[in-house]
């Protein structure tokens, strides 16, 4: 049986057992404990304290100056006062570099993305074709349009094309959180955006229900991309090492490869969030196939309808699966001070 014979196999399964079509809900979480449940990692530069009193912040809001104010939806639950403070002026370092790349509008067409991200493409294994290079750009913008979406069809109609996610089950537990279940997972988000949480419904149901308060009432939804040098880094890896391990591109063994500041890319509270699908076949999956397998990490600035201010950077790893010739994505996720609700 060859991979792709097994991933429709694998989703045919799947189907027969549930309805609907492959999510995965990516947030930049303020609570790292929660993040964490949730099956993300936050990552930040800072120390971390344990709260366990969550409806406790560990910034007193009456301590705040406007600049913690500023970040504190990140803040409140990962940093003392005194280390935020000492943090503030390296985030608003980096965003305000962030706000100086070019942008273009996120109803940009894709063909068009292949041009704009030419000078962002970092090979320096010189591991793509020209056809394999196109094809990563086109991959890459696909990823846009439905996110700048004010209703989920678009986002709908691309992931019933895409064969190698399948439906999570929301009353599973999550790996490594015990018996925390993924709807449970679920219940800050919904508290966030102050929807709701069925407790009966299906994955594909409860993500609908989410989607017009959390993109349109709270401004979600990508407004604008950035493009050229500055606006993205699309990183090209050719390696044998699992995906952890290359950090992005970011890795010691091609940090030292391309002209990149780790910190730019990577901003304050980087952060994976909340997958409605698992992934069938991974990047890592192919090393027990193959010697080395070709990887991509692209570090896109985009700007979202809440306001001029919220810039972040959206993170989208993919790998190469040679049976098929695809870019598949495998994870994503967001970095920046403000609170995102990132659909993937």
């Amino acid at each position: 049986m060859t991979r792709n014979q097994k991933i429709l196999t694998v989703v045919l399964a799947a189907a027969i057992a549930t309805t609907g079509l492959s999510w995965v809900l990516f947030h930049s979480g303020i609570d790292p404990q929660q993040a964490a449940n949730a099956g993300g990692v936050v990552i930040s530069s800072g120390p971390q304290q344990s709260n366990p009193d969550r409806s406790k912040p560990l910034i007193d809001p009456k301590n705040l100056t406007p600049e913690i104010t500023r970040t504190r939806r990140v803040l409140d639950y990962a940093y003392p006062v005194e280390a935020a403070e000492r943090l503030m002026p390296r985030i608003i370092e980096i965003e305000s570099d962030w706000a100086t790349s070019q942008f273009v509008s996120a109803s940009t067409p894709i063909e068009h993305f292949a041009q704009h991200w030419q000078d962002s493409i970092h090979d320096p294994d010189n591991a793509l074709t020209s056809s394999q290079r196109a094809a990563l750009t086109v991959a890459v913008a696909e990823q846009i349009a439905p996110r700048a979406a004010r209703t989920p069809e678009l986002f709908i109609t691309q992931h019933e094309q895409q064969d190698n996610l399948i439906w999570r089950d929301p009353d599973q537990p999550i790996p490594g959180t015990g018996d925390r279940t993924f709807r449970q997972s679920l219940e800050w988000t919904f508290r966030e955006y102050e929807t709701p949480l069925d407790p009966g419904a299906g994955a594909q149901s409860l993500l609908e229900s989410l989607w017009d308060p959390m993109m349109n009432k709270f401004g979600q939804r990508i407004t604008e991309v950035g493009v050229g040098p500055r606006g993205a880094a699309i990183i090209v890896m050719r390696s044998s090492l699992p995906a952890q391990a290359l950090n992005g591109g970011f890795s010691d063994l091609y940090a030292s490869r391309h002209d990149l500041d780790y910190k730019r890319w990577r901003g304050v509270a980087a952060a994976k969030g909340i997958a409605f699908s698992d992934t069938i076949l991974t990047g890592d999956d192919l090393l027990n196939e193959l010697d080395t397998v070709t990887r991509a990490s692209a570090h896109i600035v985009v700007r979202t309808a809440a306001g001029d201010d919220r810039i972040f950077i959206l993170r989208m790893d993919f790998f190469h699966d040679p049976e098929s010739e695809q870019w598949r994505i495998e994870r994503a996720g967001s970095s920046g001070s403000y609170t995102w609700g990132l659909v993937f």
